[in-house]
């Protein structure tokens, strides 16, 4: 099948994230962008037919009418073979969820696949034969997210990590082998570090990327370029009333923080980077697939 190249760092495919503003920019920098639901067909399409930033994209498929119509659309466009999608939900447990990747899987053989989120390894052999290539782990530890108060769901997210990634090892050369993304929790550069030692393959971000320049986060800003940011958890009511999900049987997982702003976004993933590059020194390994070697000697 095809492989990915690039950095493991995934911009969250949240409306005030995952921006086409947000993956020209992180293309260049080589880290990916998981573009979220709402973006138009015609953004869509620019961004997929970019050769210098469609590598580095994940198109996001969520299981909502709208979303379906419109990657059946856009698959009569675009050869989704050469594609990345990341099919998001928020309980990645439904079997209609895994049953509409396996359709997609079966039309695109060769599209990378991303699907979560789940937070328990018994669905890792649906997952994968459904046709996920990278399984996407974190439920409750998002920045703004209020689930592990408001329903008790929820796993630390570096026990998360660090279990799937046992798994991951386990099944690495059986049928059921997979790449991990860690989805929430990272507030650091060195959380990134702590994910990649988990063995997490890809590292999706949120928070640490709404204060640039490049989200579509509601700025407020002094005169010396410094300010806050108005950052939403995309299953909070502010979310539901933008894009009229708001249900009465619903209740709010999220919630609305104030961030700072960080000027552009190309600043936040040089220290990452950097930060990632200071680790592998201090541990003597020359890249980033030796850091899960290290799992046991870095401070969590």
């Amino acid at each position: 099948g095809r492989e990915l190249s690039g950095n493991s760092i995934v911009a969250a495919n949240m409306d005030i994230v995952g921006t086409a503003h947000m993956a020209k920019s992180l293309a260049k920098q080589k880290c990916f962008t998981a573009i979220h639901k709402y973006n138009s067909d015609s953004d869509v399409l620019n961004l997929l037919n970019d050769p210098e930033v469609s590598p580095y994209v994940f198109y996001t498929i969520g299981m909502n009418k709208e979303s379906l119509e419109q990657a059946e659309r856009l698959s009569k466009l675009i050869d989704f073979n050469k594609l990345q999608v990341c099919f998001e939900v928020a309980n990645g447990y439904m079997q209609s969820f895994i049953d509409t990747i396996a359709t997609f899987s079966k039309k695109f053989p060769k599209c990378i696949i991303m699907a979560g989120n789940i937070i328990s390894p018994e669905l890792i052999p649906d997952y994968v034969q459904a046709g996920v290539d990278i399984i996407k782990v974190g439920i409750g530890n998002g920045a703004a997210c209020t689930t592990s108060r408001v329903a008790g769901i929820g796993i630390p997210q570096y026990s998360l990590v660090d279990m799937f990634g046992w798994y991951k090892e386990s099944f690495q050369n059986g049928e059921n082998k997979f790449l991990l993304c860690s989805d929430g929790g990272c507030k650091t550069p060195g959380d990134v570090v702590k994910a990649l030692a988990g063995n997490a393959d890809f590292v999706m971000l949120g928070k640490m990327l709404a204060g640039a320049d490049e989200s579509a986060t509601v700025k407020i800003l002094n005169d010396n370029n410094t300010g806050i940011c108005e950052y939403y958890g995309m299953s909070s009511r502010t979310a539901m009333l933008k894009h009229n999900e708001n249900k009465p049987y619903r209740t709010a997982e999220g919630k609305v923080i104030e961030i700072p702003y960080t000027g552009p976004v190309s600043h936040t993933i040089d220290e990452i980077l950097g930060g990632i590059r200071s680790a592998c020194s201090y541990l003597n390994f020359s890249s980033v697939e030796e850091l899960p070697l290290a799992e046991k000697r870095i401070i969590k």
